[in-house]
């Protein structure tokens, strides 16, 4: 049985509670495939402890703080940026650790450019998930003594018994709008349906006092647990993800009923963040004075379905050399000397100052 992690349980809660105005979420059979620079109410944050907009749709996973504390460990404390966004500071001091997720389920390193830490990991996610890590690529042009932090999670989680599927579409409503999205579930529970008994033994319900406040826990084979809840949203995310399992730690868990409906959005896509308030700020760490982060990225595939649960995400994070690093490209006017080794006076010169000695289309 896969380590049962209390944080863990907020990736899937908070998607269910959240995401379901994710744009083109009325065809969850069509894979959402985009970067969050393209989806307006949509965003990451990478520690638990962000503020939580309730009119967005807002994702979190533990590989930002698992690559995180590795990149501590390289730079011998907690990451110091000058300038840097508030959530620096949250995600130093961020309790989420490698404890937190089963090691069968997770990929983390971090280490110098020069010492092959971009190998290593890819060998170690080939090793551990039989897959390869195309976000590694942008990674490889870093110099040589670039720090790069990264971790990988990756689950599949099977319900013991699959879930009915709804071609109909469910009516989601908030506060900017409505939506009909697939889902599945328990529609009208009758106990002298075998297979309707099957699925009331994976289901909880905790504190239900509304069809606007309640719990529900579904079990997976895997042993971990699916949480997921309507309440009223906290300042923060950790907050709200906070509040939804004391309801379901205090609340007397109870099973479905005769005429109980159970109804949840299916999701499927695959979106990427580039964390841009963070690059180029300057470290202020002890021995690391001037050096910078070159890049920090975020990448999460989500899908729910009758089936079951399917989790991958990845976050990667770039630390520059204090020394600044040379573009020498020649993209403007620019001069051309030719001369012998050890003679004064060349033999060539041109001064390029306009494109007009390249051909050009047309």
């Amino acid at each position: 049985m896969m380590h049962r992690n209390r944080y863990g349980a907020l990736v899937f809660a908070l998607r269910c509670a959240l995401l379901c105005a994710l744009v083109g979420c009325a065809r969850t059979d069509v894979r959402i495939v985009s970067s969050t620079d393209a989806l307006a109410s949509t965003t990451f944050v990478a520690p638990l402890e962000s503020p939580l907009d309730p009119t967005k749709n807002t994702l979190w996973c533990a590989t930002a703080p698992l690559a995180w504390r590795a990149l501590t460990e390289q730079l011998g404390g907690p990451v110091a940026v000058t300038d840097g966004p508030a959530w620096v500071d949250a995600l130093n001091r961020s309790p989420v650790g490698p404890d937190d997720v089963a090691a069968a389920a997770r990929v983390c390193d971090a280490g110098r450019v020069s010492d092959g830490v971009i190998d290593r990991i890819e060998r170690a996610v080939r090793a551990r998930f039989n897959a390869s890590e195309p976000l590694l690529a942008s990674f490889r042009a870093l110099p040589p003594d670039a720090i790069v932090a990264y971790a990988r999670l990756q689950k599949a989680l099977r319900f013991p018994t699959p879930f009915d599927r709804f071609d109909e579409r469910l009516r989601f409503v908030w506060s900017g709008g409505e939506a009909r999205v697939a889902s599945f579930g328990v529609d009208d529970y009758d106990n002298g349906d075998a297979r309707h008994r099957e699925l009331r033994k994976q289901v909880r319900i905790h504190g239900y006092t509304s069809p606007e406040d309640f719990a529900v826990v579904v079990d997976t084979k895997e042993g971990d647990e699916v949480v997921l809840a309507r309440l009223a949203p906290a300042a923060t995310l950790r907050a709200t993800v906070d509040a939804a399992l004391a309801r379901v730690a205090t609340a007397p868990a109870e099973q479905l009923g005769a005429g109980d409906v159970l109804s949840i959005p299916r999701f499927d896509f695959d979106l990427t963040h580039d964390y841009r308030d963070i690059a180029g700020k300057r470290l202020a760490n002890d021995g690391f004075a001037g050096a910078s982060i070159g890049r920090a990225f975020q990448r999460i595939r989500f899908e729910m379905n009758e089936e079951g649960v399917t989790l991958e995400s990845t976050y990667a994070v770039g630390v520059m050399s204090a020394v600044p690093q040379k573009r020498l490209v020649f993209a403007g006017p620019f001069v051309v000397v030719l001369r012998e080794r050890g003679k004064a006076n060349p033999y060539f010169a041109m001064w390029v100052g306009n494109g007009e000695l390249w051909p050009r289309d047309g």
